[in-house]
C-alpha cells in the first residue's frame, strides 16, 4: 500500500502474488530512483532467497494467463508459497487468493462476517473458482449443489492415485456420490483413559460416560474442567444427533439433550476453577484425574499417554448418540472447486499441484497417503543409532547405543517425558484410531453460541433445564429452518 499520511488514507499498489511473491518472505523493500521496486526475501523451509526487482508495467504488456481465484478466510504461507510454486511453473493459469478476513481491520465480528461473506458469495455469481472449506459447514453446502464432483479429475489424474489415498479421508469428504475435497493433511482427537478403567472398546454414549463419573466419587473426569466446556465436549461429536439438516428439524427438548445439560452443570463455572502446582500428568497418576484429551500428530504420541496412565489406555472416544468410537478426524487444507467456476481444469492443477508438492516434509500431522504414511511408519521401526565423525557409535552414561529417534520429550510443570522408538504394537493402535476416526460437522459456530447463551441460565439455577431445553429448541429451530 501507499498511505497518504495528510489524508490518513491507504492506497492499494499491488499484491505480494500478483507479483508471484511469497509476501510471507519477504525481508524488506523500498523504491528506487528509477521507480523500481527492490524486494528482498528468504523462504526458511526452502532455503531459496535473494533480490527482486519490480517494474510498475502496463497490464497490456505483461503475458495474459487464465485467472483462478481461491476463496479462504485467512491464507496462510503454505497457501502463498503454493500458489507462488504453481504460477512460475504453468504458463496457462495463475492463481491468486482472495482473503476474507480484513486481518487490518480485526474486530470481534471478523471471523463470523467473514464466514457470511464467503458462504454468500459461494451462493451467488461472485464465487470464488476454489474454496478453502475452513469452517464452512461443507456437507450442507455440498447438498446445495456448490461444489464440483472431484472423482472424474482424481481417476484421471497422471499425479494422484486413488488407491494410494487413506480411504477414511476421501470418505470424510464424499457426499452421495460426490467427492467434493482431498485433504492435504490430518490429525486426530480423541479421549485417552486408562485401560483397565474404561475396558479395553473403543466408544461410549453420554450413559457410558456418566455411570463412569458416578463409579468414581473421589476423581474427576478432567482436570479443570468447567461446565461450560463440559458441555462443548459433550456435543463435539454428537451435535448431529439433535439436528436434521435435510428435514430442517432438531431435537434438542428431548430427554437426551436435557441429560447432558443436567450432566455438565455438575462441573464447576469457568470463574470458580482453582490452578494449582500439581500438573495434569501427576494427577492422572495419582488417580485423581480420570481421563484425558488426547491429540496425535505423529505415531509417538501414544507412549506419553501410556506412561501418564501408568500402563495400557484405550482410546475412548467423545460420547456419541451410538457408542461409536468418537475419534476426530482434524483434517487441514481442503480445497474445493466452485460448481459456479469457469475454470474447473485450471482449479483442479492447482489442488493436484498443492497436493502433491514435493516439500510435504512440512506438513502438519498425517499425510493423506497410504504410501506415506507407510514411510513414517518404517522410518519410526527403522531403529538408527548416533554415531560420531568415525561412524562409531555414541554410548550413553549405561554403555547403551543411542536411538536417532527419540531423544526429545515434553514436560508439564514437575512432570516430564522423554520418547522412546515406539513399538509396532503402538504404532498400530495409531492406525486403528485412522481407520475408525470421521470428521465431525463444520460450521455449526451459531449453533453452539445459541446453546452455550442459553444452558448459561439453567447453569446459573435461573431457569429449569426443561426451560432452557425449550428456548434452545425454539432458536436453533428458527436457525436450522432459515439455513437448510
Amino acid at each position: 500500500y501507499i498511505y497518504n499520511t495528510a489524508a490518513r488514507q491507504k492506497e492499494k499498489m499491488f499484491d505480494w502474488l500478483d507479483c508471484d511473491i511469497n509476501g510471507s518472505n519477504v525481508n524488506s523493500f523500498g523504491i528506487l530512483e528509477d521507480g523500481r521496486l527492490a524486494v528482498t526475501y528468504q523462504d526458511w523451509e526452502s532455503g531459496d532467497g535473494g533480490l527482486v526487482l519490480l517494474k510498475k508495467t502496463p497490464y497490456a504488456e505483461v503475458p495474459q494467463k487464465r485467472q483462478i481465484v481461491v476463496g479462504t478466510l485467512s491464507s496462510g504461507s503454505d497457501m502463498q508459497a503454493a500458489a507462488v510454486r504453481f504460477n512460475k511453473s504453468n504458463d496457462e493459469y495463475h492463481v491468486s487468493v482472495r482473503e476474507y478476513i480484513d486481518r487490518n481491520s480485526w474486530t470481534s465480528e471478523s471471523y463470523t462476517d467473514a464466514i457470511s461473506r464467503l458462504n454468500a458469495d459461494i451462493a451467488s455469481g461472485n464465487s470464488p473458482d476454489i474454496i478453502d472449506l475452513t469452517s464452512l459447514n461443507t456437507e450442507r453446502l455440498a447438498e446445495l449443489g456448490a461444489f464440483e464432483d472431484l472423482s472424474p479429475y482424481l481417476d484421471k489424474s497422471t499425479v494422484l492415485s486413488r488407491d494410494d489415498m487413506i480411504e477414511n479421508l476421501l470418505d470424510a469428504y464424499t457426499f452421495g456420490d460426490e467427492l467434493v475435497s482431498i485433504p492435504d493433511s490430518f490429525s486426530l482427537r480423541t479421549i485417552v483413559g486408562s485401560a483397565k478403567q474404561v475396558g479395553e472398546k473403543k466408544g461410549w454414549t453420554i450413559d457410558d460416560m456418566i455411570a463412569f463419573a458416578k463409579a468414581h466419587p473421589d476423581a474427576v473426569l478432567f482436570d479443570s474442567m468447567a461446565r461450560s466446556y463440559m458441555l462443548s465436549n459433550c456435543l463435539e461429536y454428537n451435535i448431529d444427533s439433535f439436528i436434521d439438516w435435510n428435514s430442517g428439524t432438531c431435537s434438542f427438548d428431548s430427554d437426551e439433550f436435557k441429560k447432558i445439560l443436567e450432566f455438565a452443570s455438575g462441573f464447576p463455572d469457568a470463574n470458580d476453577i482453582t490452578y494449582d502446582d500439581v500438573s495434569t500428568p501427576e494427577k492422572i497418576s495419582n488417580g485423581q484425574v480420570l481421563l484425558y484429551m488426547a491429540d496425535f500428530y505423529d505415531l509417538e504420541e501414544i507412549q506419553l499417554y501410556k506412561e501418564m496412565f501408568g500402563g495400557e489406555v484405550t482410546a475412548i472416544g467423545y460420547p456419541n448418540s451410538d457408542g461409536g468410537a468418537g475419534c476426530i478426524l482434524d483434517t487441514r487444507s481442503c480445497f474445493a472447486i466452485s460448481s459456479k467456476s469457469e475454470e474447473k481444469d485450471g482449479a483442479w492443477k492447482f489442488i493436484e499441484s498443492f497436493l502433491s508438492r514435493e516439500d510435504s516434509g512440512y506438513r502438519f500431522g498425517f499425510p493423506n497417503s497410504k504410501s506415506k504414511l507407510d514411510q513414517m511408519v518404517k522410518d519410526e521401526l527403522d531403529v538408527r543409532y548416533v554415531t560420531d565423525e568415525n561412524g562409531d557409535f555414541i554410548l550413553d552414561e549405561n554403555g547403551e547405543k543411542i536411538p536417532e529417534q527419540g531423544g526429545h520429550g515434553v514436560g508439564y510443570g514437575n512432570w516430564f517425558y522423554e520418547y522412546r522408538v515406539p513399538t509396532r504394537e503402538e504404532i498400530d493402535q495409531i492406525l486403528e484410531l485412522i481407520d475408525v476416526a470421521r470428521r465431525t460437522s463444520e460450521g455449526d459456530d451459531k449453533v453452539m453460541t445459541i446453546i452455550s447463551e442459553e444452558a448459561e441460565a439453567y447453569f446459573q439455577g435461573q431457569k429449569s433445564v426443561d426451560e432452557v431445553a425449550g428456548i434452545i429448541q425454539s432458536r436453533v429451530s428458527n436457525y436450522v429452518s432459515e439455513n437448510s
